[in-house]
This record gives structure tokens, C-alpha cells and sequence, in this order.
């Protein structure tokens, strides 16, 4: 159950504009709700702009050197320079063009009936690319290849490549803000703040070099990966306060649902965060539960712990044979008082601490059993008799 469709059947006019191009791929139906949606195109694996048969020169975006250690990368950044050389006829980002594409509908639809408008934005996920005059801000006079795109793997690399990484990113990070400025400006202009709820979020961090990594991955279950941003507003909630506790993504719709004086459907697992927010320290979780795939993370005041959480599904991911050891993914346990930058895994020294946490993630998975069969990424059944889905 999504929120356009719960807002859509209470007579809410739902709009999306989206330059996540993961939902626009066939089959993925993420318009589903939406009255309106709008696609704004070419990030990343799009096949939105045309390159000819033979890949592009992508010299100006990595080295030789580069290139050489990760030769997979060619294809990838030849269809995103491709692409690149569409959109730019269009504006100095793909955020920009996004942003543009809201504030015309919010021009169109703002005194219309009450609306929802959803906005995704694909940046500042990788390839950082930003526009020159936000990457000025934290590298003035940078030269040479872009290195637009880090590596997934844990490998060491030159500290320029590294400063060049983390400068792409601020300036990606930069660009978006701009934009949203923009985009909440626009609100402001229509008087809107008044009775609109505003929530801003985000998907996912980067490691930006911490333990040598610089994206996400299911062994990156860490603070620097899984905090992320969630802001609130509300015509009459609390203003410039930072409430300290748990949230998962899953409570931003009842919370939103709430806020609208509306009632969630039955399906909605997560919770409404307005009494937290209004000092109801009783409503405050103790811990939360987060994956990446088959591995998965809980995290309290003290300790964050990630493991496996589904073993028969990630050997069969990774064709490990039958009754061999599980080595892909070893159990990392951080103690978050003594350090709070996840650098040193200390699973061995505290096995007491790792099965109360391995406890709790298998109690939040068997709790929704029931409803999602262990996981929302179950295949669909050939055999009717087991059901729509099996496990």
C-alpha cells in the first residue's frame, strides 16, 4: 500500500516527478497512485542518449590508470556521457531539470484541490558530476580527469583521486540543495506553507573513504551509510527542533497520514512519529532494523550489528554449494560510544552483544512474516497452490 494510492482514494490530486530512473525501467510501475507523473531522464545506466557502436572516449572523466584497475567502468561512463550530452541542452544538472519540471506542475496545481507532490531526485548519488560552479566551492581551478564514479570495491587510491571523490560529492550535495531552495521558494511564493506538510528525506550515504570504501554495499551497513536525512514540517508542529531518537523509513507515511488527519491502511508497518516529536518519550523506539539485500543491521544507543539475516537466500545469491561455509559476509559488531565512527569491528571480543542484537533482527523479520514472506523481493509462485508468492 503506497501513499498516492491511500491519498489518491481520499481525493487528493497525486503527482510524481522522478529522475530516479530505477523507476521508470520496464515493469517497475512506480507511477502507480500518481494522476501525473513526469520522467526526467538520463543518470547513470539510462539508455536516454545514443553513443555510436564504439564506446566513447572517456578521458576527460578517468584516467588510463584508473580505467585500467576497473575496466568494467567504460561502458557505464560511455552511457552516461552519452546521455550527459542530451540533458545538457536542457540545463547545467539533471537536479535542475527536475526541480524545474516541479515548479512548473506547482505553477499549474497549487490552488487545485489538495494535492500530493512527490519529488524524487537521483543526485547526489553516484556519478558526482556536479555543475563547475558548485564543484569551484570546494576544489577552485580542479584540472585533469573528473573521476566521476568511485569504486565499489575496498581498494587504495591516490589522495588527489580521493580529494577529487569527495569534492565531486559536496558540490553534487550543493547542487541539490540549490535546487530544493528553489523548489521550497516556490512554496513560500504560493503561501503554501500554511496548510502543506513538507518532508524531506534521503536514501543512503557514502563512506567518502572511511575503511578505504567511498559507496554503499552490504558490508557498509554503518552511520556513515544509514543516517541520513529526515525533515518535517508542518503547519502546526514544532519548528527548528531536533528530536533525538530511532526512525526508519517506513514511519514517514503513517506520519504523514496522521498529519492529514486521514487513516492508514492496514498494511502500514512503520509508526507515527508526531508524538516523539512532540517530547512523548514513551513513543521512542530502543533500536532499528535496516538491510541491504540478505544482510541486514540493527542499531541501538550503543551497539550497531549487521549480519545475515536470511542465509539460505544469500547462498543461493551467491552459488555458494550446499553445506559449505557462508564466507561472503562476516558478522560486524561497533560499539557506538567508544566509536561512534564504526572503524573497528569488535564482534569477537562481545559474542553476549552479538546474539541479543542477531535476536532482535530475527524478531522485527518474523514479526512481519505474516505480511511480507520474509522479504519483498519473494518471486512470484508457478504453482497456485502454494499461494500468489512463495518464500
Amino acid at each position: 500500500m503506497t501513499l498516492s494510492e491511500t491519498l489518491l482514494a481520499s481525493g487528493y490530486l497525486t503527482a510524481l516527478v522522478s529522475s530516479l530512473y530505477h523507476e521508470f525501467k520496464p515493469g517497475r510501475n512506480f507511477q502507480r497512485g500518481f494522476q501525473s507523473w513526469r520522467w526526467v531522464r538520463g543518470l547513470e545506466w539510462d539508455s536516454y542518449g545514443t553513443s555510436p557502436h564504439n564506446l566513447l572516449d572517456v578521458s576527460d572523466l578517468v584516467s588510463p590508470e584508473y580505467m585500467a584497475r576497473f575496466p568494467a567502468l567504460h561502458e557505464q561512463l560511455s552511457q552516461y556521457k552519452a546521455n550527459r550530452n542530451v540533458w545538457r541542452q536542457k540545463g547545467e544538472s539533471v537536479t535542475q531539470i527536475a526541480i524545474e519540471e516541479a515548479i512548473r506542475w506547482l505553477n499549474d496545481n497549487h490552488d487545485q484541490r489538495p494535492f500530493y507532490l512527490h519529488v524524487e531526485l537521483f543526485n547526489s548519488h553516484e556519478p558526482w558530476d556536479p555543475p563547475r560552479r558548485f564543484l569551484e566551492k570546494y576544489m577552485p581551478n580542479a584540472t585533469g580527469p573528473s573521476f566521476i564514479e568511485p569504486p565499489y570495491d575496498t581498494v587504495p587510491l591516490a589522495d588527489e583521486i580521493k580529494q577529487r571523490f569527495r569534492a565531486n560529492y559536496a558540490g553534487s550535495v550543493n547542487d541539490v540543495d540549490y535546487w530544493v531552495g528553489n523548489l521550497l521558494d516556490t512554496i513560500e511564493q504560493f503561501r503554501l506553507f500554511d496548510n502543506t506538510v513538507v518532508v524531506f528525506m534521503s536514501d543512503h550515504g557514502a563512506m567518502l573513504g572511511e575503511h578505504g570504501q567511498f559507496l554503499k554495499g552490504p558490508d557498509k551497513l554503518r552511520g556513515q551509510v544509514t543516517h541520513v536525512p529526515l525533515l518535517i514540517r508542518a503547519p502546526d508542529g514544532p519548528g527548528g527542533e531536533k528530536v533525538d531518537g530511532f526512525v526508519q523509513i517506513p514511519d514517514v507515511m503513517p506520519t504523514v497520514i496522521h498529519l492529514l488527519g486521514l487513516k492508514p491502511p492496514s498494511r502500514v508497518t512503520g509508526a507515527n512519529l508526531w508524538p516523539p516529536a512532540q517530547g512523548d518519550a514513551r513513543a521512542l523506539r530502543d533500536h532499528v532494523v535496516q538491510t541491504y539485500g540478505w544482510v541486514g543491521a540493527v542499531r541501538t544507543k550503543e551497539w550497531s550489528y549487521s549480519e545475515i539475516w536470511k542465509p539460505e537466500a544469500h547462498q543461493d545469491q551467491y552459488r555458494v554449494l550446499p553445506g559449505a561455509p557462508l564466507n561472503i559476509y562476516k558478522p560486524q559488531l561497533y560499539n557506538l560510544e567508544k566509536d561512534p565512527n564504526e572503524l573497528t569491528d569488535v564482534a569477537d571480543r562481545h559474542p553476549d552483544v552479538t546474539r541479543q542484537m542477531s535476536a532482535k533482527m530475527k524478531d522485527y523479520v518474523a514479526a512481519g512474516e505474516g505480511m511480507t514472506l520474509g522479504s519483498f523481493n519473494g518471486k512470484p509462485s508457478l504453482n497456485t497452490s502454494e499461494g500468489l508468492y512463495s518464500k
